[in-house]
Parts: structure tokens; sequence; C-alpha cells
């Protein structure tokens, strides 16, 4: 589950990009411009924080891609990496640990 704002957003729901879009959409600050006070909680956890940046990514990107999407393409494809980044480490990678 993740947060956003104050609406909850449940597992299976994280992959329906109109949804997220539209929760997104749905924050506003409080009056005093800012959603939480820096010492009372983090406002971005690991699954908002990549969520929001799909959402930015979806919406400036002409092709409409997702993050996943825009780095294969635009990033990982052109250096040559897109299949390792798709592959499990080897365990002889694992040699100098």
């Amino acid at each position: 589950m993740a947060r956003l704002g104050s609406e909850i957003l449940k597992t299976e729901e994280i992959k329906n990009s109109v949804l997220v879009s539209k929760m997104f959409e749905r924050i506003r600050p409080r009056g005093d411009h800012i959603l939480y006070s820096p010492e009372s909680q983090g406002i971005y956890h690991i699954y908002t924080y990549g969520l929001l940046l799909d959402q930015l990514v979806r919406r400036v990107d002409p092709k409409r891609r997702s993050i996943a999407q825009f780095f294969e393409e635009e990033i990982a494809t052109p250096l040559g990496i897109a299949q390792e980044l798709r592959s499990a480490p080897k365990k002889d990678d694992f040699h100098r640990y």
C-alpha cells in the first residue's frame, strides 16, 4: 500500500496509471502550503516517489510512455544494458564479497 495525500492506494491499484493520476490530481496543500511538517512524517515513500516519477514522465513525454518504457527505450537499449537489467546477477558476480 502507498499513501497519496489522504488516500490509500492498494497494491493491486499501483499499475493503474489513470487511477494514480487522478489521486495525484486530488492532492491539495494545506493552508500553510506544506502537506506535512518535515519532522512529523516522511512524505515520499519509495512507492509514492516512483509513482510520482512515472506520472511526471507520462505527462512530459510526447509518446506518453511509462517511466519503465521510457528508461528501456531511451536509456537501457541505446546503451546496450537492457538485457542485463532484466536478468538476475550470476553467482560468480559476487566473488568479491
